[in-house]
């Protein structure tokens, strides 16, 4: 096993992209994917995937709350685990979207996040626009 499979947020992405089961070729996705950003990028390829991670999660969501029988959007801030666990989530499935391989798949998305592009930023900002048209609700966030 790989050190870089060891790391905790690694280890998260590797079972969000499990299917069945099937942990090993989880885990040879992710290892051809940061080989993929290796010949890409020809840079420290955990470090992209780590930038490419940050640059995918999101600050805010949004949670529907009842209030006296109606419903509100109320934008709440994330915590920084929420926030990492959001942009793995974010991160696959733009990547299961693709035609390709998953592991090519994922590395063109990780590129493309660490650069500001991608279907995963695209997400990302559709939510923050979400959250921030919803922000006339935030006084609702008293729990």
């Amino acid at each position: 096993m790989s050190s870089v499979l060891r790391t905790p947020v690694a280890q998260k992405l590797v079972k969000l992209m499990m299917h069945d089961g099937k942990k090993h070729t989880a885990e040879h996705v992710l290892l051809g994917a940061l080989d993929h950003i290796r010949v890409v990028k020809k840079e420290n390829a955990l470090a992209s995937m780590y930038a490419a991670i940050a640059k995918v999660s999101p600050l805010v969501e949004v949670r529907t709350i009842r209030v006296r029988g109606q419903s509100y959007q109320v934008p709440l801030p994330l915590s920084e685990q929420r926030s990492t666990a959001l942009g793995l989530r974010l991160l696959v499935r733009a990547s299961r979207k693709s035609k390709q391989p998953m592991h090519k798949a994922l590395g063109e998305e990780m590129v493309a996040a660490s650069k500001g592009q991608g279907e995963a930023i695209k997400q990302k900002r559709e939510m923050a626009k979400v959250a921030l048209e919803a922000r006339a609700f935030a006084h609702f966030r008293w729990f």
